[in-house]
């Protein structure tokens, strides 16, 4: 039979142990994933090109790029590189066969695409078909991503529990010497009648 002696000591050095396990894991894999981020410059972004995007417009409400709304890869850095307007001439008429200037335009980081000019021509302006490139994330850098945000998560979910975390160890250590005290004081001893180990 464990006598209380051995007991309280290995409550107290479970504990301490537990806890600086708990600690070098967290750094091991804060250190695991900070490398795993900085390894996202090593896999390069996709370019990619649309053509004859028609149905567009430029106007102040703006036209979102249909590839604007792709949840998968991250889309960004929209770049412009052709447009035309349908110019209603006798000549194609119907057709997208007005070149426009592309310092006319501007995409925003969300991929909506703006007039910056004051609206010269409504009618060309409403119905235009545009060429553009814009950049997305490989699977890979996506992933890496994804876990550096979970792990942000999840470190700011463990800081929320701290310090209830302390308190119980607290509490543990507490108890500890609360038992040390009383088996060293002969309370036990008096209440049992003898020597008594638990």
């Amino acid at each position: 039979m464990l006598s209380l002696k051995s007991k309280k000591g290995g409550i107290a050095t479970s504990t301490i142990y537990g806890v600086g396990i708990l600690i070098v894991t967290v750094i091991t894999t804060l250190l695991l994933v900070s490398v795993l981020v900085d390894t996202e410059e090593l896999v390069p972004s996709t370019i990619n090109t649309v053509t004859n995007e028609t149905g567009a417009w430029a106007n102040q409400t703006g036209y979102t790029l249909m590839y604007a709304d792709n949840s998968t890869g991250d889309p960004r850095d929209y770049a412009i590189t052709k447009a035309w307007g349908i110019r209603e001439t006798a000549v194609g008429q119907g057709k997208y066969n007005y070149s426009l200037n592309l310092g006319n335009f501007t995409v925003n980081a969300d991929g909506v695409l703006r007039n910056t000019t004051i609206l010269w021509n409504t009618t060309i302006l409403a119905n235009m078909t545009v060429e553009y490139s814009y950049t997305t994330d490989q699977k890979e850098e996506l992933t890496i991503k994804r876990l550096d945000s979970n792990m942000t998560d999840g470190i700011d979910e463990i800081a929320r529990k701290v310090p209830t975390i302390f308190l119980l160890i607290a509490l543990i250590i507490l108890m500890s010497a609360l038992v040390i005290l009383i088996r060293n004081s002969g309370i036990l001893e008096s209440f049992g009648g003898g020597g008594s180990s638990l």
